[in-house]
């Protein structure tokens, strides 16, 4: 069981480098889109510019997804993202046992899933130049996605909040 956690755990790196690329080709896409949008939109000057502004900040904030990461990691934390899978692999410290695999492989789920939440609230971004209501929902997931990224840190100031066996557990996970 253990030797099927460990590849799992290993097939697992490359999905970093997949969101990451993906999120760059939707912020490319966003930037043409938004581009060509206001250049038609020019002509027609009946329709206002913005939802084609919000386009180009959106693909602006995919384009530059490290950027992002590290803003809101320094904003909240003071220290900078984590830039891959790899940097968690070799962060978290645990036992060789199936407990030890379990939390590694939830940690770095977690990590996946914010990168994941980072991509969509571009994409909300996007839409929420043309329906309002969906500026929330947009900026939930970038800055919750964020923090999902950046679970250590966020886990070490709950724990040095909460104090006692709690901080000792999380403090011996990410050293």
């Amino acid at each position: 069981m253990n030797e099927t956690l460990k590849n799992l755990i290993d097939n697992l790196l490359p999905w970093w480098d997949l969101g990451y690329v993906f999120g760059l080709i939707m912020g490319l896409a966003f930037i043409v889109k938004g581009l060509f949008a206001f250049g038609v939109s020019g002509k027609r000057s009946q329709q206002g510019s913005a939802p084609y502004v919000v386009t180009l900040i959106a693909g602006i904030l995919l384009l530059n997804i490290t950027g992002v990461l590290d803003a809101t990691s320094q904003t909240f934390f003071l220290e900078n993202s984590a830039t891959g899978l790899a940097d968690v692999d070799n962060h978290i410290t645990v036992k060789d046992d199936r407990f030890g695999l379990y939390m590694k492989l939830s940690y770095m789920l977690v990590v996946l899933v914010g990168l994941y939440g980072v991509v969509q609230g571009g994409i909300l971004f996007d839409a929420a130049g043309k329906n309002g209501e969906k500026f929330g929902p947009a900026m939930a997931h970038l800055i919750g996605g964020a923090l999902a990224v950046n679970i250590d840190k966020l886990l070490l100031v709950f724990s040095v909040m909460v104090g006692g066996g709690f901080q000792q557990t999380i403090s011996g996970l990410f050293n």
